[in-house]
């Protein structure tokens, strides 16, 4: 029933058409809107190009809805460290490698890595691996204990560059830093964070050490002069010392002495990832395999350092087991 109590004039669809084909279109003459009643036309004409146009316009939209929606059955959103904006490059170069890992998986899934704002020290930034919905996979130097507490995927990263350790001094002592034999070395105060596990490799191997709690804090115990020196990996102490230059006065690196041990950095899963774990494992040892990460490695720009520090003849390397 129309409004009003008019009854509408029932068309056929053969009318319809028709009326569509020859451009005219037939309207109730009268419409209410309130107390005023609008009269409007009782044809409308358009011509056979104008609705030709109309056809195409609106063609698209017709076929994009008609598309069905996209399959997200086989998308995995996995969540991943954002980190401080100045590592921002070297996390990029991780994450590539993990997807690239990813990629090769064999059951053709999609694998979206979702970057997770928080800043936290290393050790509550690993235990949200084992909070489920937290973190699901990140990268970090291995330990005994983070082997044991977490998932680790045993392909090396880094090919040892955090292993290799250049020694940051104030800017006066770097000459008294380059005569030091190893025992005097000993004598000195290392900064380190607490929960790395260069505190560990340094206090078993006969090393005095100053642990702080934030990475910062190194820096500021040197300009202190709460601490000696802090040891770090070649491949992060190029772009430490032009960020920390400025703040914490004058700083150096020692040019003739290296520390060296083991000091792998793997990609950790908590321990509800492991079928996640296996995934990238395999993943990385076709890259490792193939020689993919050797060639990431010496292509990105992401670790700054002197690649051939270690090649001088001067330089002193003191082995840490």
């Amino acid at each position: 029933m129309a409004r009003n109590g008019a009854t509408p004039r029932k068309r056929s669809f053969a009318q319809l058409k028709g009326a569509a084909i020859s451009g005219t279109f037939l309207l109730n003459s009268k419409r209410d809107f309130g107390t005023t009643t609008l009269t409007m036309p009782t044809q409308i004409k358009y011509s056979p190009l104008l609705l030709v146009l109309l056809a195409a316009l609106f063609a698209p939209i017709k076929s994009l809805l008609a598309q069905p929606a996209e399959d997200l059955s086989n998308t995995i959103e996995l969540k991943v460290i954002k980190g401080v904006a100045v590592q921002k490059q070297n996390i990029e170069y991780f994450h590539h490698i993990l997807e690239e890992a990813l990629e090769l998986n064999d059951e053709g899934i999609t694998y979206i890595l979702k970057q997770v704002d928080f800043e936290y020290p290393q050790n509550r930034t690993l235990r949200l691996l084992n909070q489920k919905g937290a973190l699901d996979i990140t990268y970090s130097m291995t330990s005994p204990f983070r082997e044991k507490a977490y998932v680790p995927i045993k392909i090396p990263l880094l090919n040892g560059l955090y292993g290799k350790r250049k020694l940051v001094v104030l800017a006066e002592n770097k000459a008294l830093f380059e005569s030091l034999s190893e025992e005097q070395l000993k004598n000195k105060v290392a900064c380190q964070g607490a929960n790395w596990p260069d505190y560990d490799r340094l206090k078993e191997n006969g090393f005095k050490v100053y642990g702080v709690s934030e990475f910062d804090a190194n820096f500021k115990m040197l300009a202190s002069k709460r601490c000696d020196y802090i040891p770090r990996g070649l491949a992060e102490v190029e772009w430490e010392m032009a960020l920390f230059q400025e703040k914490y006065g004058e700083i150096a690196t020692v040019d003739n002495i290296m520390l060296s041990y083991e000091a792998p950095v793997y990609f950790f899963t908590g321990k509800q990832n492991e079928k996640l774990a296996a995934v990238v494992q395999k993943g990385l040892k076709h890259l490792y395999d193939e020689g993919r990460l050797d060639e990431l490695l010496k292509a990105t720009d992401a670790f700054a350092y002197d690649r051939d520090f270690e090649s001088q003849p001067s330089l002193r390397v003191y082995h840490l087991h």
